[in-house]
């Protein structure tokens, strides 16, 4: 999940002329309360004037204007209509035709709920707030009775973003892609079962970081490492220099069999960590089993430069990311389906990835180290 640059800062608003205020506000003291249904008249005359704009564009001619000779369709009053906003509840006027053509894009036919009401829904259960807390929090808040049915409607629309995110193409080249897992509980087949959840950080070529994708999985293995190395391939990505991962299975018969020119490099600070668990007189012919069986993904580390080293030792990165992820879902006891869990993680890894404000830590010098170790692979980003 790619971080998006940063566009052009806003334009300054433009000043409401005093005559209109003056239609709104009084003058002298004002309470919150006043303010409040202030801005509520003032959006509910905005609405219906920019319905009235829709209306004299679909005819082709304004109220109380001459007729054009081919038009035969007119105006037909209005109807009332209340829509769900970010304020709670507004009253609106729709404007009507005499045909009953005309489509109004501001508030469609037969649409409740008003532009920015389902982002404050996706933003309350991004926060891991259940269904039954979303419709308490808009009934205290807003004083909105919304139902059960409608939140889920809202909630499961982001289906289609989250599958147009695990499709989207992505860059031929990775220098650096760590891969780790988190566990949820999810039901299946009438069990509870505990699944993990796969993520993939990369690091760009000009230090931006990026979530290649999320996959669940109830067991690890070389058969499920190659559907995820077969998908990275088919959106586009032909090399990842380097894969770092904290030892899961399968992953280096996979990888050789998909990325064959991939240097997979175990995380050296869960190396030491798990290495150090054995370490008591007794079973110390334990631990130098364990890490000689590790070795062959331990020895690249030392070939790297200094620089590279600083951006491949650990796993960190990504555990930050599953870390602030476990703190979101630690509410819920389990998911009804993976659809749901993996809908409510898309949500928070798009709050999490919106605050990445730099790239890579040490990433400038690695770049330099990265593109003489690997010539004619890695390719320097513009500057």
């Amino acid at each position: 999940m790619r971080r998006t640059p940063k566009g052009q800062p806003d334009a300054p608003l433009a000043p409401v002329p005093s005559e209109i205020l003056d239609q709104f506000i009084r003058q002298g003291p004002i309470s919150p309360e006043e303010l409040d249904a202030a801005v509520r008249r003032f959006k509910k005359a905005v609405i219906e004037r920019a319905l009235g704009g829709e209306l004299t564009h679909h005819l082709g001619y304004p109220p109380g204007g001459s007729k054009p000779e081919d038009t035969t369709n007119h105006r037909n009053g209005t109807g009332s209509k209340t829509v769900l906003t970010d304020d709670g509840p507004l009253p609106i006027d729709v404007p009507r035709d005499r045909a009953g053509t005309f489509e109004p894009r501001l508030v469609a036919k037969h649409e409740r709920r008003f532009t920015g009401f389902d982002d404050k829904i996706l933003a309350l259960y991004a926060r891991g707030m259940t269904v039954r807390e979303i419709q308490a929090f808009l009934a205290e808040m807003y004083a909105v009775e919304v139902s059960p049915d409608l939140i889920s409607t809202v909630t499961d629309a982001v289906m289609d973003e989250v599958t147009a995110w695990q499709t989207r193409p992505l860059e031929p080249m990775y220098p650096v892609v760590f891969f780790d897992a988190l566990r949820v509980k999810i039901r299946d087949e009438a069990t509870v079962r505990s699944k993990a959840i796969y993520l993939a950080l990369a690091v760009l070529p000009d230090g931006s970081r990026d979530i290649l994708g999320l996959w669940i999985e109830q067991t690890e293995g070389a058969k499920f490492w190659m559907k995820v190395f077969s998908d990275l391939k088919v959106r586009g990505c032909r090399d990842i220099l380097i894969a770092v991962t904290d030892g899961l299975k399968g992953m280096s018969e996979a990888l050789a069999a998909v990325f064959p020119e991939t240097t997979l490099q175990t995380c050296i600070v869960h190396l030491i960590r798990h290495s150090l668990d054995f370490a008591n007189w007794k079973e110390r012919t334990p631990m130098a089993v364990a890490l000689r069986r590790a070795w062959t993904h331990v020895i690249p580390f030392f070939a790297f430069p200094p620089e590279v080293r600083r951006v491949v030792y650990t796993t960190n990165a990504l555990e930050s990311v599953n870390a602030q992820v476990r703190k979101i879902i630690k509410t819920r006891g389990h998911f009804p389906n993976d659809e749901a869990a993996t809908k409510l993680i898309w949500l928070a890894l798009r709050n999490i990835t919106a605050k990445w404000a730099r790239g890579a830590h040490h990433w400038r010098a690695a770049m330099n180290q990265f593109a003489i170790l690997y010539e004619g692979r890695f390719t320097t980003p513009a500057v």
